[in-house]
């Protein structure tokens, strides 16, 4: 579990209409938020279990275990297979790294729910945000290459990460 004593290095809003409605933990201990969520919001509450989200990535040091994890899968695979640059190196890796990536998702996920529980708020504040954004999500892919990749996707599948919340 994430330590909770763990503060973000910095809070940053930006806008980016390539990245559309997200925010991120970056290596540092960073938060970034972009506008296109911030307007997608309902109230202060969503924004708020977002942060926390982020806040758990943060904690739980993900953005800089991900690094280490994803340098290690990809050296190991390229020894084993024996060639460094080939796209039969880089598949598994891929997919070590997004099921890595999914269990970060969910310590997150848990860590902005008990927060919020903590705090007097549902985690479904957090349930609500989520499906907004799959749904802007959805809506930028529709019809796009990769919308139907979700078993390489980073994150775990957002019904059942809406589904797991609701039930907290």
């Amino acid at each position: 579990m994430p330590d909770p004593a763990v503060r973000p290095a910095g809070l940053e809003f930006r806008a980016s209409a390539e990245l559309g409605a997200n925010a991120f933990a970056l290596p540092g201990g960073s938060v970034v938020v972009l506008d296109a969520l911030v307007e997608l919001a309902e109230d202060d509450a969503e924004i708020v279990a977002v942060l926390l989200h982020e806040l758990g990535h943060v904690a739980g040091r993900h953005a800089l275990r991900q690094m280490l994890q994803a340098s290690a899968v990809g050296l190991a695979m390229a020894w084993y297979l024996g060639d460094f640059s080939s796209l039969l190196a880089a598949a598994p890796a891929l997919a070590l790294e997004a099921r890595y990536s999914r269990e970060f998702e969910r310590d997150a996920d848990n860590f902005a729910a008990e927060t919020l529980r903590a705090n007097g708020l549902s985690a479904g504040r957090l349930a609500d945000m989520l499906l907004k954004l799959e749904t802007a999500r959805q809506s930028r892919l529709d019809g796009k290459f990769g919308a139907g990749l979700d078993y390489l996707s980073s994150h775990p599948n957002s019904e059942e990460r809406i589904q797991r919340l609701r039930s907290q």
